[in-house]
Order: C-alpha cells, then sequence, then structure tokens
C-alpha cells in the first residue's frame, strides 16, 4: 500500500506533534567529511530496511 502526503500535510502534522519542519539553508565548511559520510551510509542502511 502506498500513501502520498503533502509537504504542507507534513508540516501540519509534526506541528500536531510538538515538533516542526525546517530544511538545511547552508553547509558548514567545517563539518567533519568521515561523519558526513557515515552518516549518508547510515541513512542508506535505514532507506532499504523501510
Amino acid at each position: 500500500m502506498f500513501v502520498a502526503i503533502s509537504r504542507g500535510g507534513i508540516c501540519n502534522m509534526l506541528h500536531r506533534w510538538g515538533f516542526c519542519y525546517i530544511r538545511p539553508t547552508y553547509i558548514l565548511e567545517w563539518a567533519n567529511p568521515q561523519k558526513i559520510k557515515e552518516f549518508q551510509q547510515e541513512m542508506e542502511l535505514i532507506k532499504k530496511f523501510i
């Protein structure tokens, strides 16, 4: 079963739960490239199991 929901719908749902939707506006130049790569790999694993 596939359910589609708009960005506005997600924002409303998050707001009801006490969260807010924010988009990153920039990438920090001093960010650790190794940690970024590890995070991206971990996210790919998570996506495979969802």
